[in-house]
């Protein structure tokens, strides 16, 4: 099976001493509503993120704690088998995943658990640090 590229970067951790920081760098490519509904491609297209994980307690296989930072957001988060998903939540009424697509895309789904309502934003990212 071939490791997606950003995924790679996310096993090489535990190499790392811990507190090493990997910085995804994203373009939106879309965002959609928890039925399918879609931006229009240039809204979605004006929107960058900046994902910074840092690890906590990392496995051999890159499973493990670790810390995301985005926004103004930073929070624990888990990395279940190595090869995702990630998963952490920024209160108690929601629940936050990101799903690796492809050798350099992501999927980010966000459940507000209080309105049942979802946004699911898929990117392309590169690593800068």
């Amino acid at each position: 099976m071939r490791v997606p590229y950003l995924l790679a970067f996310l096993l090489a951790a535990p190499a790392f001493a811990e507190g090493a920081v990997q910085v995804f760098d994203c373009d939106t490519k879309a965002i959609c509503d928890e039925v399918g509904r879609c931006a229009p491609l240039g809204e979605a297209l004006t929107h960058r993120m900046e994902f910074r994980i840092e690890p906590v307690s990392v496995g051999p296989q890159g499973e493990g704690d670790y810390r995301i930072t985005y926004n103004d957001v930073s929070v624990p988060m888990r990395n279940v088998t190595g090869l995702g998903p990630l998963l952490w939540s920024e209160g108690h009424d929601d629940v936050q995943s990101i799903l690796l697509t492809g050798e350099s895309s992501l999927l980010w789904h966000s459940l507000d658990g209080t309105t049942g309502r979802s946004v699911i934003s898929f990117f392309t990212c590169k690593v800068t640090q």
